[in-house]
């Protein structure tokens, strides 16, 4: 699903883990332009209100330049960013993404978190700080000794997915 997930599927676990492999509609294809964010406009229209969505690398980067730019006709229930580079001043430099205004642009009541590790050798850790810069209500998660893919141990995002579902009245969901 080019890096969004119904909340259903992100609470899918293996030995309390969620890996890549247990979310398989989370495989995302290579990027190669924006066109992307078109495609991810198809999908949030599928979306019912309160939908969680989770982008990884520079899908994460894509998903939140979309939500900024042209946000859908909906409330999102949580948006979680997963080693998102940074594109723009400070980050990396890109003719097809600028993240601008980031902070104006997002609802401040749609709760949203992000997660670098402290090892990710494609999207520098400081990236996470320009975000934090950006978006100073989000919740910033750095994870020591891990790499771009957090060592395939997502059970900080499980464990924020299934928190910010017990805040709302998820059925299914647990608490702090």
């Amino acid at each position: 699903m080019n890096g969004t997930t119904k909340s259903s599927t992100a609470s899918r676990e293996n030995s309390g883990r969620i890996t890549p492999s247990a979310i398989p509609e989370c495989r995302m294809k290579p990027i190669r332009s924006m066109r992307n964010g078109r495609r991810l406009k198809r999908q949030f229209a599928g979306l019912d209100d309160g939908a969680i969505v989770v982008g990884h690398s520079i899908g994460g980067t894509i998903l939140i330049k979309t939500l900024a730019d042209d946000p859908p006709q909906l409330t999102f229930g949580g948006i979680f960013l997963i080693a998102p580079p940074f594109v723009g001043d400070g980050g990396w430099h890109s003719d097809d993404i600028e993240l601008s205004d980031l902070g104006t642009k997002l609802p401040e009541e749609t709760p949203l978190y992000l997660y670098h590790g402290s090892k990710d050798q494609t999207a520098p850790l400081e990236h996470v700080g320009l975000y934090a810069k950006a978006l100073p209500h989000a919740v910033v998660r750095r994870l020591s000794g891990r790499d771009h893919q957090l060592n395939n141990d997502m059970s900080e995002v499980a464990a924020d997915i299934r928190r910010l579902g017990a805040v709302r009245g998820v059925p299914g969901a647990t608490g702090p």
